[in-house]
């Protein structure tokens, strides 16, 4: 069976007894489809027809070991757009036994962060609005130990964000906005930590003065606060 057909076939199994569907021609099927106004799923289906599964994305590493941007391919026409956003294949480095899929939306002004992990990867995407991500190496075992950078990311240009482990992680919201951020473990209030978004060690070149915070990021410590033995678990 045709991915088309197929497609039709298991929307019409969801509004039609089974008994009905199995003597009904695919023609009128489509007909009670439109009907139901659940044709449309085949407008993503017919996006996706085309689609190049080996470059669906390109990733890109950058200067903080580890991190990866990825530039997500859209296929798009006069009904819409379609995309993938994650693939595991993407990040081998990981099991992605446990996945947790967040959705986080800021207004304007505001910065959450810096947080970070030991067991948790984060794999962020925009899909409302801008933001500017701000990044520092906490693993003091790394070749790229304190180095920090921004990076903006945009909805209308669609870009995926991997942070590994020990990589300290935040974002300033230069527009409203909205985050899907995919982590590897389910939540562990022992896993959350975090230093002050402007910290002199870190410097994260934010370029913003006074952003809205939150009352545990405006209390989070200085990263010379953070005991050594503490920081050597980072890697």
């Amino acid at each position: 069976m045709q991915r088309k057909e197929r497609s039709i076939q298991q929307c019409f199994n969801l509004i039609v007894p089974y008994n009905i569907t199995v003597i009904l021609p695919l023609r009128l099927k489509r007909k009670l489809l439109f009907l139901k106004g659940v044709l449309c799923h085949l407008n993503l289906v017919k996006l996706a027809e085309n689609c190049d599964e080996e470059t669906m994305a390109t990733l890109q590493p950058i200067d903080i070991e580890g991190v990866i941007t990825v530039d997500l391919r859209v296929f798009g026409d006069e009904r819409g757009q379609f995309m993938e956003t994650f693939r595991r294949e993407w990040f081998p480095q990981r099991s992605w036994e446990h996945i947790q899929t967040n959705r986080s939306e800021s207004k304007a002004g505001v910065l959450r962060g810096l947080h970070f992990h030991r067991y948790q990867v984060d794999y962020w995407h925009v899909t409302k609005g801008s933001i500017r991500a701000g990044l520092v190496d906490l693993r003091p075992n790394s070749p790229t130990y304190l180095k920090s950078k921004t990076i903006d990311l945009h909805a209308e240009q669609p870009t995926g964000l991997y942070i590994p482990c020990g990589v300290a992680h935040g974002f300033y919201a230069l527009t409203d906005c909205m985050l899907i951020y995919i982590v590897d473990q389910y939540y562990n209030a022992d896993d959350e930590n975090g230093i002050i978004w402007n910290d002199p060690q870190a410097a994260v070149p934010w370029g913003i003065d006074n952003p809205i915070l939150s009352a545990r990021d405006a209390n989070n410590p200085l990263l010379a606060d953070l005991p050594a033995d503490f920081l050597a678990t980072l890697g």
